[in-house]
């Protein structure tokens, strides 16, 4: 019994040495999927609380059956581990899950509760159950063909939601011209569609405008939004600065949020300089280079007359993969914090680099003197203390005259002292 004891121990110790690196580093994968093993192993896993340190139940096929147990598999997960800390991970649906149907069978189900639905490959055939369907608001259009009778085939003028996933700019200035309470569009497909002669659909009610990458803009010279207020856009070119421009311009509307991904430094001074009354800004940055937030941060701390941004109360800057210049961003910070006429005032600054930046060999800027860093660092620490929301995370570890940890570590402790 003795050497079968040691034999075990032996093998749990091997055991944890292989699993424990693999939970520090990857701690939201389970890196012991017990249901996938035969009995006897479970047997050896659970006679040990040492392998009780990660719970992640999954469920694949959103079982209901088997969630009025989890309560039980937690409690007893925790007496089994003991006092050991523990990594509990469990995802739950926040809302019912897809229900997929065959076309050819959806005839009359009970769908007088039915909000949202994604057609995909639709026949020819018209769907009478969807005109039966009064709470009906959004539908997402996957590859959709469109046979004689789309027209009637679903309740469109009832519609505030509309994603064409995979329709062309002719398909969905058709869908549009059906849909007069749209609030919000989300337009995916690239290319845009030359020589169309169509009336521009009427959409005096959409407030919200979600663009795909690069030719999604094809879409963009056949619309007039009067009502437009948030703009996301999933990337940006020089053409697509152009087409928002004019449509801005030809709506007569002053979009207040842009959520944007930036590729090019020069479409992004371009964009948001052309684009005064927005309130809420989050740029994600992965390809913008350091010497280019300088600019960004010099514009927006310019004289009233020449500020870029005039309207911005809260400012996002997100997946940077980029040391930020220190000073030009606390400058910045400082004189959006002052109130000026005709600027507003800074509410919010959040500041987040990529999970995966990394730089292996950073240089230290050596025209940057300790009391100066010390000095930008004390200011940002005013800054918040005066009302600014500043969140600045996951970033550089080295030190330079750049943003490191460290001068997190010690902005954030002013909440505490």
């Amino acid at each position: 019994m003795a050497i079968l004891r040691a034999d075990r121990e032996a093998v749990l110790t091997s055991l944890a040495a292989s699993v424990y690196p693999y939970v520090d580093e990857h701690r939201r994968h389970s890196p012991l999927p017990l249901a996938s093993v035969c009995r006897l192993w479970r047997a050896v896993a659970l006679s040990t609380c040492r392998l009780w340190t990660h719970f992640a139940p999954y469920d694949r096929d959103g079982d209901n059956d088997t969630r009025p147990h989890l309560t039980d598999l937690l409690m007893c997960w925790l007496s089994r581990a003991g006092r050991l800390k523990l990594h509990i991970c469990i995802e739950l649906p926040s809302s019912p899950l897809w229900i997929w149907w065959r076309m050819d069978g959806f005839r009359s189900p009970p769908i007088s509760d039915l909000t949202t639905i994604a057609l995909e490959y639709s026949s020819d055939a018209t769907i009478p159950a969807l005109l039966d369907a009064p709470r009906l608001r959004e539908v997402i259009l996957d590859r959709f063909r469109f046979g004689d009778d789309w027209r009637t085939s679903v309740p469109w003028i009832q519609l505030t939601s509309l994603n064409p996933k995979s329709q062309n700019v002719l398909e969905c200035l058709e869908v549009l011209s059906h849909t007069p309470n749209l609030e919000v569009l989300t337009f995916w497909t690239c290319g845009g569609a030359v020589g169309i002669i169509f009336p521009p659909p009427s959409l005096p009610r959409l407030h919200t405008l979600h663009l795909g990458a690069n030719g999604s803009s094809g879409l963009l010279p056949y619309l007039t939004l009067p009502a437009l207020d948030e703009l996301r856009l999933g990337s940006i070119t020089s053409g697509a600065v152009e087409a928002l421009t004019a449509l801005i311009t030809r709506s007569g509307c002053s979009p207040t949020t842009l959520f944007v991904t930036f590729y090019n430094s020069r479409c992004m001074y371009d964009l948001i300089s052309r684009m005064p009354s927005v309130r809420m800004l989050r740029m994600t940055c992965p390809a913008i280079p350091s010497a280019h937030f300088t600019e960004l941060f010099h514009s927006m701390s310019k004289h009233p007359s020449s500020c870029i941004l005039p309207a911005l109360t809260s400012f996002i800057i997100d997946e940077c993969c980029v040391e930020i210049p220190l000073r030009p961003l606390v400058n910045m910070l400082m004189a959006r914090r002052v109130k000026m006429e005709g600027v507003a005032q800074l509410n919010s600054f959040k500041l987040l680099f990529h999970q995966d930046f990394h730089n292996p060999f950073p240089k230290v800027n050596l025209n940057w003197q300790t009391e100066d860093v010390g000095l930008a660092v004390w200011e940002l620490r005013d800054l918040r203390s005066r009302g600014l929301q500043l969140d600045i995370q996951s970033t550089i570890k080295w030190l330079s005259g750049n943003i490191t940890r460290k001068m997190i570590e010690e902005i954030g402790s002013a909440e505490r002292s």
